[in-house]
């Protein structure tokens, strides 16, 4: 199978997967999809790699450990 066969059968099974994830999704279920996909900042070519992942991870376990800490200063005085 030539390169040229390839890349057109993997864009078709592509677009099959998508038409049925659109099928298969309410609207709000693709908005949030979408909106994960946004986060983990694909690449130029659309393609999202082990570095992306990292890079969120990282942002977000950040990001949690604030939110953590400030929570964490407020149960002594749950009990007033």
């Amino acid at each position: 199978m030539t390169e040229n066969n390839q890349g057109h059968l993997y864009e078709k099974y592509v677009r099959g997967y998508l038409q049925a994830l659109s099928n298969a999704l309410s609207e709000d279920q693709l908005f949030y999809l979408r909106a994960q996909f946004t986060l983990l900042e694909p690449g130029k070519n659309g393609k999202i790699s082990s570095e992306n992942f990292a890079s969120v991870k990282y942002l977000f376990s950040y990001e949690a450990s604030l939110n953590v800490t400030v929570f964490l200063l407020f149960i002594p005085f749950s009990d007033i």
